[in-house]
């Protein structure tokens, strides 16, 4: 997740943005909340808006991810790349994110379609850069609780960009049941999808491990009401001395662990979250720590 660092406030009104389009490359920040935080060399930078939602995540020398949400199509998000070398000004620097907003904004006036992603992916490594998009992708999914469409769409010439509100409660209780080796991992997998009966995989996978409860349910703030799965916690490390951690969250989900790599379904959800309690498998100290924490910072 992201520490708020600074808001800002400009004066160019929807009004006169839907107006004159062209204009939207200088003036993007109304009344804006940024955030940034690091990851090794790699920067992910989000900006809201009244009016849309931009997520950009930047690596010295590689391409540039931007997404970005609508209000007119709040169950699409569009996604595009800006060459590196076309940003001019130095790297993370504010001139450096305005340079990227301002190329973005104006191929966004000039176009009538965007290509819009269905899959959320993960990465085995994690980098930042790799995942920018399925953190905006599986926020937006959990807010409207819509699947994407992988199609191209025709937007109309003048639209009202859309800003997520961030209101969701991670209070949630979780019991961490076990952790698997690979091959048991694949072996309880391959059993569930073959036998076909998506509703009642936890029942299924508590019986294969013979313990008596595989459940997360997330009580409010979303679409779905539970989500039943295997919990792992994942430790992240620090992000401006805050002990991270990252869970799963989608519907039906399995992570593993062997050895010292985490794998995830391809179908798999995540979603960082701080912990205070760093790393703690007492699990219901960590969901409220994380919650109390998410709801200091974005309250």
């Amino acid at each position: 997740m992201l520490r708020k660092l600074l808001s800002v406030a400009l004066t160019l009104t929807l009004v006169f943005m839907l107006a004159a389009p062209s204009a939207v490359a200088l003036n993007t920040d109304i009344g804006s909340e940024i955030e940034i935080v690091g990851y090794n060399s790699s920067r992910l930078y989000t900006e809201r808006t009244a009016s849309w939602y931009l997520c950009i995540a930047a690596e010295p020398g590689k391409p540039i991810d931007v997404a970005l949400s609508y209000a007119n199509r709040p169950d699409y998000v569009y996604e595009t790349k800006i060459d590196f070398s076309s940003i001019t000004a130095g790297f993370a620097s504010n001139a450096f994110w305005w340079e990227i907003k301002d190329q973005f904004f104006s191929e966004v006036q000039s176009l009538n379609s965007f290509r819009v992603s269905d899959r959320i992916t993960t990465s085995k490594t994690y980098a930042l850069r790799n995942t920018v998009t399925s953190t905006l992708l599986s926020k937006l999914n959990s807010y409207y609780g819509t699947p994407y469409s992988n199609k191209t769409i025709d937007s109309p010439p003048s639209y009202a960009p859309y800003s997520v509100k961030v209101t969701e409660s991670l209070e949630f209780d979780a019991y961490l049941v076990s952790t698997l080796t690979w091959s048991t991992a694949m072996s309880i997998a391959s059993f569930v999808v073959g036998c076909g009966l998506k509703g009642h995989c936890a029942e299924l996978i508590a019986d294969v491990l013979d313990v008596s409860s595989v459940s997360i349910t997330i009580a409010a703030g979303t679409s779905v009401d539970s989500y039943r799965a295997i919990a792992l916690f994942i430790r992240r490390g620090l992000v401006n001395n805050t002990p991270v951690v990252s869970a799963t969250k989608t519907d039906i989900y399995y992570a593993f662990e062997q050895g010292a790599e985490i794998s995830m379904s391809s179908y798999s959800d995540r979603d960082i979250i701080y912990a205070p309690h760093e790393y703690d498998y007492n699990t219901t100290e960590l969901a409220q720590s994380a919650y109390e924490t998410y709801l200091a910072i974005y309250g």
